[in-house]
């Protein structure tokens, strides 16, 4: 059944006394807060002029009994809800009229700035002609979903809706999941961007999409569309990714703070839940503020650089990929180890080096050099002497302490293999920014006092400089006075 005919003829003072009967937050609808007040009283401004206003839509479940009457109220708006709103607030009193109204009748009257009780004091026949205003109302009655969601969506075709509003009143399994995740309690409670226009279902879908496909995909507006389209045809696995969403969210919800400044840009989101599949807690929070942080600090590092430039197509998958990527290895390597009192560098606990025979050409020439330096007497000015070694290590993460441990044993350099050996990570991944912690480290030695500007730096990379094209580090060395001095002290 479906049925539309007009609604009896009511006044805006009826639907205000039986607002309670009205449910203005239907699935299909925009979220609540999308007209100003200076939008609000605009409306108020044409009611009072005589100006026509568009129609009203309601499902009426007066009629018959409704599976779709969730709230048990006899009506539920299908379009018009910002204009219920905004007649409500008025005779609520909580808006004024614009400032700059002109009224438009016969008689002189100033009415700008007023609200409904200045004008039941003051022009009692205006307050009146907006309380018996007649709205015209239509009424819908039916019980199949697809076909309210359907009238508004044609109702809507012209207005500028987001994606998310018209994918919410879209019928199928995947719009409900979307609905669903987006009133979770990270996106109730924690994200500080704004979301009057639905858009956390939009985050929301991306989500899903994401986690139903297992990778980062295209998720522009058609993509989101036709994944939302998927479910009418399909219902292949859409719950069991839901649940895995669910759960990341309940790992991001732990994590976050109550409107927290690191979530105030949406397009950022999907990165982030990537990540909480790895890490949690203040691990991920700490490592993203971190990021941030560095990102503001060193804008013109290559790494922010291509971060920044990734950033600027938020919903291609080549940009997630480069934004994961970076802030993964920036969140593994500066992840924070516990220093125990007394802790120090073992050597003993550290496996024999191997031979310089093995090693490729520049590292060996480097190796070759920082032997005769440490078999020659007092180390060269590399601006290291003054500093303890276990100062060094202790505010390092744990994997650059563990190179840099490695690299003291051999004598100063260590492989790049060692390098992937020690730190767990697989060949195939890049050791782009590896040294970035090293050199925050420096920066606190330097900022201290406790180490001289111009200083070398704590960890090198070797590359051939007879080589002019692209090439991955041979390996890392590390200041020879640092070398010295852990040798003579451990």
């Amino acid at each position: 059944m479906f049925v539309v005919r007009p609604f009896q003829a009511t006044t805006l003072a009826w639907w205000s006394s039986e607002r309670e009967q009205l449910d203005l937050a239907p699935a299909y609808q925009r979220s609540s807060g999308v007209w100003s007040d200076q939008d609000k009283a605009f409306l108020i401004d044409s009611i009072i002029n005589g100006f026509d206003i568009p129609k009203f839509y309601i499902a009426d479940f007066s009629y018959v009994s409704s599976q779709l009457n969730s709230t048990g109220k006899p009506y539920a708006v299908i379009d018009g809800r910002q204009r219920f709103e905004a007649i409500f607030d008025f005779l609520d009193g909580k808006v004024r009229l614009n400032r700059d109204m002109e009224y438009l009748g016969e008689e002189k009257l100033e009415l700008g700035g007023m609200n409904i009780q200045q004008l039941r004091e003051t022009h009692v026949k205006v307050a009146q002609r907006i309380e018996n205003f007649n709205i015209a109302v239509m009424s819908v009655i039916t019980d199949e979903e697809f076909k309210i969601n359907e009238l508004f969506v044609r109702l809507n075709r012209s207005k500028p809706l987001t994606g998310a509003e018209v994918r919410s009143a879209m019928a199928g399994r995947v719009p409900q999941l979307i609905r669903e995740l987006a009133a979770h309690n990270f996106f109730r409670r924690r994200v500080s961007f704004a979301s009057t226009r639905k858009q956390a279902e939009n985050v929301a879908a991306k989500l899903l999409l994401i986690e139903h496909r297992g990778d980062f995909v295209e998720t522009k507006k058609i993509n989101l569309d036709r994944f939302a389209k998927e479910a009418i045809l399909t219902e292949t696995e859409f719950d069991a990714a839901a649940n895995r969403v669910r759960e990341t969210l309940d790992v991001m919800d732990a994590s976050f703070g109550t409107r927290d400044s690191l979530l105030r840009t949406s397009g950022a989101i999907p990165v982030y839940y990537w990540l909480a599949k790895s890490y949690s807690g203040s691990l991920l929070r700490d490592g993203i503020r971190a990021f941030d942080d560095y990102r503001k600090a060193h804008p013109t590092e290559e790494d922010v650089v291509e971060y920044s430039q990734a950033s600027r197509s938020v919903n291609d998958p080549h940009s997630y990929r480069v934004r994961f990527s970076l802030l993964r290895d920036f969140v593994e390597w500066q992840s924070p180890r516990e220093v125990k009192p007394g802790q120090s560098y073992e050597a003993g606990a550290i496996p024999i080096r191997h031979s310089k025979d093995s090693l490729p050409p520049a590292l060996r020439r480097r190796a070759d050099e920082y032997e005769r330096l440490l078999a020659s007497g007092p180390a060269p000015d590399d601006g290291w002497q003054d500093v303890a070694v276990k100062t060094v290590l202790a505010l390092l993460p744990e994997a650059h302490r563990k190179v840099i441990e490695r690299a003291i044993h051999n004598g100063g350099w260590v492989t790049r293999s060692e390098v992937y050996g020690l730190i767990g990570r697989s060949l195939d991944k890049s050791l782009k920014g590896f040294t970035r912690p090293t050199r925050s480290v420096t920066e606190t030695l330097q900022r201290g006092g406790w180490l001289r500007d111009g200083a070398e730096p704590l960890l090198s990379p070797i590359y051939d400089e007879s080589s002019q094209t692209y090439q991955q580090t041979q390996g890392f060395c590390v200041p020879v006075s640092i070398v010295r001095k852990a040798h003579e002290a451990f």
